[in-house]
């Protein structure tokens, strides 16, 4: 039993700012800073991730170091794990996928485990709706970042919005968080209020829309 199980891929992102002019790759992935944060709080964590042969050895000593589970992380041979370009300028960010690596399939997902909550994001739609079902009936509490589903990417890699053509999905989610742009194009709303209200609609108990600078909204339904 885990207080937290983070689905999704881990990343190597590539970070250009005003203030940082060379690329230097940096871990990236929600299961990263999600099972770290956590860690932080003393909980019990794990992870269930594939990345490829490229997955630096001093990331993986790093999470065995904060004591988070690795028993489904895989490391598949031949592939490369997912990397991205992340150019913030103007207090925007442009996001180019640079590699991709194998999504994550049903029998990715350990038998025996159950967890507390489980958290599912993605970063480039490498989780179905049948795994996030399975997930569904191994935790109490199923959260969803859908970043990865709202994501479209050109042949360059570059990354742009578009509407999310599967959330019946949220009917298995507890806690939904998404950034203000992607619940405008998750749920076709550009009011804010009313993209919650159609989030919580579906049944998620708890939405949360970050706003950068500006914080977060934590509506009472």
């Amino acid at each position: 039993m885990f207080d937290l199980v983070t689905v999704g891929h881990f990343a190597i992102d590539l970070i250009l700012s005003p203030k940082i002019s060379t690329l230097k790759p940096t871990l990236g992935g929600a299961p990263a800073y999600a099972s770290l944060a956590a860690r932080k709080l003393d909980s019990n964590v794990s992870v269930i991730s594939k990345v490829g042969e490229d997955f630096p050895d001093e990331y993986t000593a790093l999470l065995n170091a904060n004591a988070v589970d690795l028993t489904g992380f895989i490391k598949v041979r031949g592939a490369s794990t997912t990397r991205f370009i992340l150019t913030y300028k103007d207090r925007k960010r442009k996001v180019q996928l640079e590699s991709l690596a194998p999504p994550i399939l049903m029998r990715d997902i350990p038998d025996s485990f159950t967890s507390k909550a489980i958290h599912v994001a993605p970063v480039a739609d490498e989780v179905s709706h049948k795994v996030i079902e399975r997930l569904r009936t191994q935790t109490n509490t199923l959260s969803l970042d859908p970043q990865g589903f709202v994501r479209s990417f050109d042949r360059q890699g570059n990354m742009s919005l578009s509407r999310w053509q599967n959330s019946a999905v949220l009917r298995q989610i507890d806690v939904y968080k998404s950034s203000l742009n992607e619940i405008k194009v998750a749920t076709g709303f550009a009011d804010l209020h009313s993209g919650m209200k159609k989030i919580h609609g579906c049944g998620v108990k708890i939405v949360i829309v970050t706003r950068g600078i500006e914080g977060s909204t934590l509506p009472k339904f």
